[in-house]
């Protein structure tokens, strides 16, 4: 099989978690995957308590998987991008790859309202991350806009034994030093890195 995918994987990592780990695993299980490309959003990015990107990428690449790259697209632009515009970046970079934009099944029910959707469905398209809460095809289906270009929509199972980790979470307890959190939600690398640039705190 033609390893044609780029799956683009976008978000804060405010810090990255375990989860955020998980779900870059399974992308990379996907069988005609060239790689994914994970890109943390700049530091415009209206976002409370988002940390330099700077100390984001460095958190990222602390994750060793195989055909994961983090990206500085966004981090690395003066203006804040737009989904299209990152995309359209990256097409121009891989122009013999299909690349296409990685969501979550609960944000598949409002990408209608997002800006230029159907740019993003017809030239790009979705992979949209499920942890089995959601019926993916329904929603599709009784969806005119995501119906006319399912074909490029592709669904990957996620595990859910990190549904309930967030960087929020792990934001609060650094600051209420809530250890058992810590080792749980995140990688021991980041936790290191966190701990000595004193992050969050």
């Amino acid at each position: 099989m033609d390893k044609n995918l780029i799956a683009v994987y976008g978000g804060c990592f405010n810090p990255p978690t375990v989860a955020h780990i998980q779900v870059m695993k399974n992308l990379t299980e996907i069988p005609n995957l060239y790689k994914v490309i994970v890109v943390p959003v700049g530091d415009k990015y209206n976002k409370k308590e988002l940390i330099k990107s700077e100390h984001r990428i460095n958190m990222l690449h602390r994750v060793d998987l195989d055909k994961v790259e983090i990206s500085e697209i966004e981090t690395s632009n003066t203006k804040t991008l737009t989904t299209i515009e990152t995309l359209n970046i990256l097409k121009n970079q891989y122009p013999n790859k299909q690349i296409r934009f990685v969501v979550g099944a609960d944000n598949l029910i409002d990408i209608v309202n997002w800006n230029n959707v159907e740019d993003i469905l017809r030239d790009f398209g979705l992979i949209v991350l499920n942890r089995g809460a959601f019926n993916v095809e329904d929603i599709i289906r009784n969806n005119e806009v995501l119906n006319i270009y399912k074909d490029n929509i592709e669904e990957v199972h996620i595990d859910d034994k990190y549904k309930d980790v967030t960087s929020t979470e792990v934001r609060n307890a650094l600051k209420t030093n809530n250890t058992r959190i810590l080792e749980t939600y995140l990688d021991r690398e980041i936790f290191k890195y966190i701990l000595n640039n004193k992050l969050y705190m």
